[in-house]
């Protein structure tokens, strides 16, 4: 689950790096194929994601990304919650819900 939540996070910056790095070097439309690959690899592993939490005992997942802050005592990660709720929103667009 974890794995899946961070690549999910991670799938429309790897597209934009990889746009950014190698765009001049690209034709328009495969830039195009390329910015269409993460935002549908995105979907996809949105409703992967979706089906996992459902078959999840506790039904909610906190995946902890990094250590955000670490002082002394104080340790505060950057973390990502995975929860029934906000799955459905991973899965639109913000075209969809107009």
């Amino acid at each position: 689950m974890a794995t899946v939540a961070t690549l999910l996070l991670l799938m429309p910056l790897l597209g934009f790096l990889s746009v950014l790095l190698l765009g001049r070097y690209m034709s328009e439309k495969q830039v195009g194929v390329v910015g269409t690959g993460v935002v549908a690899a995105s979907f996809v592993l949105a409703v992967i994601t979706f089906f996992m939490l459902i078959h999840h005992s506790s039904r909610e997942v906190t995946v902890n990304l990094f250590s955000w802050i670490s002082v002394g005592t104080l340790h505060v990660p950057a973390a990502m919650l995975v929860d029934p709720s906000r799955s459905p929103c991973a899965c639109s667009s913000p075209e969809s819900r107009r």
